[in-house]
């Protein structure tokens, strides 16, 4: 088996719906967007992310609104398909196996009543996944100027390796 995983970094263009298939399984489709590229060359690629059962429970009790920042993890599935009008088209598909909400340490907009529920939100979510990075910089984890201590080894030491 083989698989082809993709990590974006994107923001869904629509609010995303929690549905239900006559099966019973619970999904919910994110559509995204990345933006590539910078000034005149600035473009965007979609994705359809899908997520289902409790991962698409997660998206909707998170709070996830068109326009957040948010990272989706998959496997990538790039599809071509015929349209009524007999034209070709390529869809490009995500399962998604891991998401969760971009820090960019500013709110997105003046609303923080928004922001705060949204973190409350994120923060009850059971499957919440651990950073990626620490949070703050450099500059909060060793003060400025600090030198590492490292213990002097003698000559006469054994090194431990």
């Amino acid at each position: 088996m083989s698989m082809t995983s993709i990590t974006l970094i994107c923001r869904p263009t629509k609010d995303p719906e929690l549905r239900t298939s006559p099966s019973g399984v619970t999904f919910t489709n994110l559509d995204v967007a990345v933006t590539k590229g910078y000034g005149d060359k600035e473009h965007p690629n979609y994705f359809r992310a899908f997520c289902k059962n409790e991962m698409a429970q997660r998206v909707i009790n998170a709070g996830v609104k068109k326009g957040s920042l948010i990272y989706i993890t998959g496997d990538l599935d790039i599809r071509s398909f015929t349209r009524k009008d007999g034209s070709t088209g390529t869809a490009n598909e995500i399962t998604v196996f891991d998401w969760g909400y971009v820090n960019t340490g500013k709110p997105k907009t003046d609303d923080s009543t928004q922001l705060q529920n949204d973190t409350q939100a994120a923060a009850q979510n059971t499957q919440a996944q651990a950073p990626l990075a620490p949070v703050g910089s450099y500059k909060d984890i060793y003060a400025i100027g600090a030198q590492p201590q490292f213990e002097e080894i003698g000559e006469d030491d054994d090194l431990p390796f």
